[in-house]
C-alpha cells in the first residue's frame, strides 16, 4: 500500500485532513460471482434473482431478467454490483433483499463513496487498461483487490461526497425514466397517426378529417442518391455535416449538397432515417432521399420510422445487412391530404422536440456530475 497522500481541488466545508491511498480489499469485502447450473434457471419471479452481467443492470440498479433455484454466491440489499466480464466495470446498487451473483459480476460491500469512485474509474476507462483478453475483456479477483482508491480519512467526508453524487444519480435516473416515457409516447403517436387499418384510416385522427388515406410507393414520392465520400474523409471540427454508415454525424470542410434530405445508412442491423436541412455530404454507401413530391418531409420521416422491419426484410447479406437502391421500391407510404400531413408532422415534431429537451437537460446534469468527479476526487 502506498503512503502517498492527496487533497482534492474542491471540498465540503469543515474538512481539511489529507486523503489516503488504499487498496479496495482493505476497505471493502469482495465476493466474486459463481453461476448456477443452467438447468436451474427459471422465469419464475418467486425464485432467486440471478445477476449475470450488464444485461441484468439498468440505470444503476438490478433489473430482474432471469431467475434461479440454485443459490451460489449472494449479494445483499445495498451492496455494490460490478461487472467483471465485458463490458467490465459497470456498477449498480443492489435494490433487492438478495440476488444471486453469476460469474460475470462481483459483489462489493461498500458505501456510496466507493460506489461513486468505481463509477469514476469506469468513466476514465480504467478497466480497459487492466482487463485481460484482447477480444473478450475480463478482470479477476486479484485485479479487484488491487484496485487503488484515494479516499478521505474521515468517514463523514466520504458520506457527504457519496450522498452528493447519489442525489445527482437519482436526478439522472428520473430524467432517464422521463425520457423512456417520452420515447414510448413518440412511438405510440407515430403509429396511431400514420399506420392505417383495413379501412385505410389510422386509429387516431385530428378532428374534421375522415377520408381514407391513399397509398403510394416511396419511390414515387422522392428521388434517391448516394454520395462519393469515404469514412477517412472525415475531418474533426469540420464545418459541414457528413453522413456515413454509422449513427454518428461526422464533418467535412466542404459540402456536396444543400437541401432538405432524409438520410439512410447503407449498412447496419437497424435502418432508421435521419432528417437534415442544410449543407452536407454523403458516404458512398449512404442514401439520401430528396426532391420531395407532394409529401411533407417531416411527415414522411415519421412514417419511415415505422418501416425498419421492411428495410430489414428486403436488405441483403447475412451477417452484415446492406440496403440496395431497389430496397426502397418495396416501401409503401400512406398519404393523407397535404393539410393532414402537415398537422401530423407538426404534432410529431413537437413531441420529438420535447424529448430532445429532456435529453439535453440530462446531458447537462451528466456533464455537471463528470465535472464534480474531477474536482471532488483526487
Amino acid at each position: 500500500m502506498s503512503n502517498k497522500t492527496r487533497v482534492p481541488k474542491l471540498r465540503f466545508k469543515g474538512f481539511q485532513d489529507e486523503w489516503e491511498e488504499n487498496k479496495l480489499e482493505n476497505i471493502a469485502n469482495i465476493t466474486m460471482g459463481q453461476s448456477p447450473h443452467s438447468v436451474n434457471y427459471t422465469d419464475n419471479p418467486n425464485d432467486e434473482i440471478l445477476v449475470q452481467g450488464n444485461a441484468d443492470l439498468d440505470d444503476g440498479v438490478v433489473k430482474p431478467r432471469i431467475y434461479t433455484t440454485q443459490v451460489t454466491k449472494e449479494s445483499q440489499k445495498g451492496d455494490i454490483i460490478l461487472t467483471v466480464r465485458a463490458p467490465v466495470g459497470e456498477v449498480a446498487m443492489n435494490n433487492f433483499d438478495s440476488v444471486v451473483l453469476g460469474r460475470g459480476v462481483a459483489g462489493i460491500k461498500g458505501n456510496n463513496y466507493i460506489y461513486t469512485y468505481l463509477q469514476k474509474l469506469f468513466i476514465e476507462e480504467y478497466w480497459s487498461k487492466i482487463s485481460s483478453g484482447s477480444t473478450f475483456q475480463a478482470v479477476n479477483s486479484k485485479d479487484l483487490k488491487e484496485v487503488s482508491l484515494v479516499l478521505p480519512s474521515s468517514v463523514k467526508e466520504q458520506e457527504k461526497i457519496g450522498e452528493f453524487f447519489a442525489k445527482l444519480d437519482k436526478l439522472i435516473g428520473l430524467y432517464n425514466k422521463k425520457i423512456s416515457l417520452k420515447e414510448e409516447y413518440l412511438k405510440w403517436l407515430i403509429v396511431k397517426l400514420t399506420m392505417i387499418n383495413s379501412a385505410l384510416v389510422p386509429n387516431l385522427r385530428f378532428e374534421g378529417y375522415d377520408s381514407s388515406f391513399d397509398t403510394s410507393p416511396l419511390t414515387n414520392l422522392i428521388s434517391i442518391k448516394t454520395g462519393n465520400k469515404n469514412v477517412e474523409d472525415n475531418i474533426k471540427g469540420g464545418k459541414y455535416a457528413f453522413f456515413d454508415r454509422s449513427s454518428e454525424i461526422k464533418y467535412l470542410n466542404t459540402f456536396d449538397f444543400d437541401e432538405e434530405v432524409i438520410v439512410y445508412p447503407g449498412e447496419g442491423s437497424k435502418f432508421y432515417p435521419r432528417y437534415f436541412k442544410g449543407k452536407y455530404s454523403l458516404h458512398q454507401r449512404a442514401y439520401g432521399l430528396y426532391n420531395f413530391k407532394d409529401i411533407n418531409p417531416l411527415y414522411l420521416l415519421a412514417v419511415l420510422q415505422t418501416k425498419s422491419n421492411v428495410f430489414l426484410r428486403f436488405s441483403v447479406g447475412t451477417t452484415a445487412k446492406s440496403l440496395r437502391r431497389e430496397t426502397f421500391s418495396h416501401v409503401d407510404i400512406p398519404t393523407p391530404s397535404r393539410e393532414e400531413q402537415d398537422k401530423i408532422a407538426n404534432l410529431v415534431t413537437l413531441a420529438g422536440q420535447e424529448l430532445e429537451l429532456y435529453k439535453k437537460k440530462r446531458s447537462s446534469i451528466v456533464n455537471l456530475k463528470n465535472a464534480y468527479l474531477q474536482k471532488l476526487f483526487c
